[in-house]
């Protein structure tokens, strides 16, 4: 059986619907759900790919678009395997962009590109089944959102079935500030291993 590690974006993201990679390349495709600070739900579609590249390096992207929002991340990483493969970490940078507008109470556009550093766990609690949490902090490195800047922190958790050789499933709740608002990510997702 291939390693399999589990990598998040938003990050994710950054972290839209995390992926999992093993020793080739995967695709994944999910639904997100967007809770901006103060306003109503914004349903969506996330996509993301990812390689386990030589040496353990690892290479991740992800984008997710809904009612006025996108997000797009990619990140680069190593990933460690501890204590006979039961426990997986993945030291990442990342770079993000993230657009979002606002209609009420009063019309605002955020639009802020940073950079995150951070670490994600892998947690399997069976051949099939994983937990994983992980979080970055970093800074603004242009922002449109009326702020000077600012810093900028994610934290991640979610779940991983593997449902058959090449295809996982995820569940993930994602927490996000930028400078002038805080997003909450919910997303389900498939992901093909090639």
């Amino acid at each position: 059986m291939k390693k399999i590690a589990l990598i998040s974006a938003v990050l994710a993201s950054l972290m839209a619907v995390p992926l999992v990679a093993s020793a080739d390349p995967s695709f994944g495709i999910g639904y997100s759900n967007i809770d901006l600070s103060g306003h109503s739900s914004r349903p969506g579609v996330s996509v993301n790919m990812g390689d386990l590249l030589g040496g353990g390096y690892v290479a991740n992207g992800f984008a997710t678009v809904a009612r006025s929002f996108y997000q797009i991340d990619a990140s680069v990483g190593k990933l460690i395997a501890a204590d006979n493969n039961a426990l997986a970490f993945e030291p990442f940078v990342s770079a993000n962009f993230l657009h979002a507008k606002e209609n009420t109470p009063v019309p605002q556009t955020i639009s802020d590109s940073f950079l995150l550093a951070g670490v994600n766990t892998d947690i399997p609690v069976s051949r099939n089944v994983s937990f994983g949490f992980g979080g970055a902090f970093g800074h603004t490195l242009s922002s449109t959102s009326g702020t000077a800047g600012g810093q900028v922190y994610t934290g991640d958790a979610m779940a991983n079935l593997q449902l058959t050789r090449h295809v996982t499933t995820d569940v993930s709740v994602t927490y996000l500030h930028v400078p002038g608002q805080n997003t909450m990510e919910y997303d389900m997702g498939l992901n093909y291993l090639f």
